[in-house]
């Protein structure tokens, strides 16, 4: 099985084995059925697509040579590289070429405008433990005629040093073990408005509070820091907004829909400086994930799109972030906050390191 619906309520496609971490969410997502018109056409290549392929890689010279804890960085850097070139010719035997052929055809029938976007679905990645973010390469507006391109480059930022850096500082006995790889292939959106939201304050660990980044165009100018969004902060408990900030958004990235181009475009003196996003579409943004978190348990990291009438939720990832705290220690939602204090870390400077700032903060 190398190509999967993530529309469906058949439970591997719920597997991050099968699918990777990103697609299992999306997966996730679509069974929740209020949330099911929210939910992107998606589609994903699983790890049984891309084994073959690591199969190759794995065994060659250069990938050896990568996992050598003694490899200068310069030289890690040529031998990443070469893993990234051959991923461009990499055979495609006969059960891979189907499947390519399968989901170009969905991309250029299904989709709308025939544009997708291509992202990573690594199989920890988005995890409780390890999310991936940013490192793996994501490609916009891709054409039925250029997916198998995005898709390989897709692939190949899996050698990229940065993804060996972060796996060897992220497990705890310093292994860059392998991990598996599948691919999101999902429907390109035309947002108007998108950004970010978190259905607990990753800048204070409150959990009763949402916070969303908002701005023009895609997401990828929030994601990306290439704009000051506006930001919400939302009371979840009391269902009110409790501060809002205007960003200064002097650029928006759109989507060209005649040849899938992403163009940064000024943005004008009556929406540079105005709320990207009204209070109607807040509300109904903080309710959608509000009902994520819900379902997954957890708090979550949620990327979403509104185009001319429809919020889209593009992704759901747990928040990782947050300051821990024991489940006895934790106020039940809109209860007053309880201080806990230690004695011996003010009195004996038992830590050289900086505190977090929740620690402070209260």
């Amino acid at each position: 099985m190398m190509l999967v619906s993530l529309n469906t309520t058949d439970t591997s496609a719920e597997s991050a084995a099968i699918v990777g971490g990103k697609a299992a969410s999306l997966a996730r997502l679509y069974k929740i059925p209020s949330l099911q018109a929210h939910a992107p056409i998606s589609y994903a290549l699983t790890t049984s697509f891309f084994q073959p392929w690591l199969d190759v890689l794995t065994t060659s010279n250069e990938y050896i040579e990568s996992q050598n804890d003694g490899i200068s960085k310069d030289r890690l850097e040529v031998v990443c590289n070469s893993l990234k070139l051959s991923c461009k010719t990499l055979a495609l035997n006969s059960e891979q070429d189907r499947a390519l052929k399968q989901i170009s055809s969905k991309v250029e029938q299904d989709f709308k405008h025939g544009l997708a976007a291509v992202r990573s679905s690594a199989v920890e990645e988005d995890g409780t433990d390890q999310s991936f973010a940013g490192i793996f390469e994501t490609r916009l507006g891709v054409r039925a005629s250029h997916l198998e391109d995005a898709i390989r480059e897709c692939f190949a930022s899996k050698f990229d040093p940065r993804v060996l850096h972060y796996m060897t500082t992220q497990n705890g006995s310093g292994s860059k073990d392998d991990i598996g790889f599948s691919v999101v292939v999902m429907e390109m959106v035309d947002s108007l408005v998108a950004g970010v939201a978190f259905s607990a304050n990753p800048l204070n660990s409150d959990r009763d509070e949402c916070v969303i980044d908002s701005s023009w165009g895609l997401g990828e100018s929030v994601v990306d820091g290439s704009v000051t969004a506006d930001r919400f902060i939302y009371d979840k408990v009391k269902k009110k907004l409790v501060h809002q900030t205007i960003g200064h958004k002097a650029l928006e990235k759109r989507l060209d829909l005649a040849n899938g181009q992403i163009l940064s475009l000024n943005v004008g003196n009556d929406r540079c400086d105005s709320f990207s996003l009204t209070t109607k579409a807040l509300d109904e943004l903080v309710e959608s994930v509000c009902l994520v978190e819900e379902e997954y348990g957890y708090p979550v990291d949620v990327e979403w799109a509104y185009t001319q009438d429809t919020l889209v939720l593009l992704q759901a990832r747990p928040i990782t972030t947050l300051f821990w705290i024991d489940d006895f220690m934790m106020t039940k939602p809109g209860e007053q906050r309880i201080l806990y204090y230690d004695y011996n870390i003010a009195s004996e400077a038992t830590t050289t390191t900086p505190f977090h700032h929740m620690d402070m903060s209260l």
